[in-house]
């Protein structure tokens, strides 16, 4: 729907997420030192710093946030979710981004009423983000909807795999 970190944020993100791991003097190893993906941070604070992790992640959730006030929208995203809205289609948001930054964007564009849920990233759980089945999951139940019936519309290869592991059909 949007490009929530386009560069130099991205590596902003990355950067506040790495502070609190550099702070307690972990070693973060070559990739995560340099990677721009704060959700890597997040995943490798979960396996490798467990007593850091909330903080992590509570920084990534406010980068997040913030992205969201000058993201700009993928072009047809928002018409897509009022014609959705208009064909009685519901449409839940799976993210691996926080729930309170998908929120905050749709709010600024005035699109939260065209959103049935949105399912962000499951708290103190980066295990259970993307590609893992869980929030895809979560979303089918809430619609009570059958895999085949329903569509993933994504924009990375972990949606892609995602769909393809739960039996949705996706449009990338």
């Amino acid at each position: 729907m949007f490009s929530l970190f386009p560069a130099p944020a991205n590596l902003e993100a990355a950067n506040a997420a790495r502070a609190p791991l550099l702070a307690r003097g972990i070693d973060l190893g070559d990739h995560i030192s340099t990677t721009s993906d704060h959700l890597a941070v997040l995943r490798w604070a979960a396996t490798n710093a467990p007593q850091a992790l909330a903080e992590v992640e509570a920084l990534c959730d406010d980068a997040e946030t913030t992205a969201a006030s000058t993201a700009e929208p993928t072009h047809g995203a928002h018409d897509l979710l009022r014609k959705c809205h208009q064909a009685s289609k519901p449409v839940v948001i799976v993210s691996n981004s926080a729930e309170v930054a998908i929120r905050a964007y749709l709010e600024r564009w005035s699109l939260a009423h065209y959103v049935v849920a949105v399912i962000g990233r499951p708290s103190h759980r980066p295990d259970l983000m993307k590609p893992n089945t869980y929030t895809v999951d979560q979303a089918l139940r809430l619609l009570s909807a059958e895999p085949r019936r329903a569509i993933f519309v994504g924009d990375s290869v972990s949606d892609v795999e995602v769909s393809r592991a739960v039996g949705v059909p996706c449009i990338g």
